[in-house]
């Protein structure tokens, strides 16, 4: 099943409930305009526990701190180096604890 499809700048992120429906779609152009990282962030920390989050990247992005701790910490990704500012198709999935 296609959930996102895109050629966009940035993240987008698909939030889908544990049966697999689709909660929200949204994309945070996290390379232009930094800020949206901290946005994407709150958004990721407000998602359900048990849903499914999925980040994916098409082109370029960036993320900060409060991004970075915000897919550690809900999402239980070791990797404290996640996404740096490269023009590189990249994608994440995890479950919100």
């Amino acid at each position: 099943v296609e959930i996102v499809n895109t050629a966009q700048r940035g993240h987008t992120m698909a939030v889908l409930a544990s049966n697999g429906s689709t909660v929200s779609i949204t994309n945070y152009d996290t390379y232009g305009n930094p800020n949206n990282a901290t946005t994407m962030a709150n958004a990721l920390n407000a998602v359900a526990s048990g849903n499914r989050v999925v980040l994916v990247v098409y082109d370029a992005s960036s993320l900060n701190a409060t991004a970075r701790s915000a897919i550690n910490t809900g999402y239980g990704s070791t990797n404290s180096n996640t996404w740096t500012s490269q023009r590189i198709s990249h994608i994440f999935i995890g479950i919100k604890s």
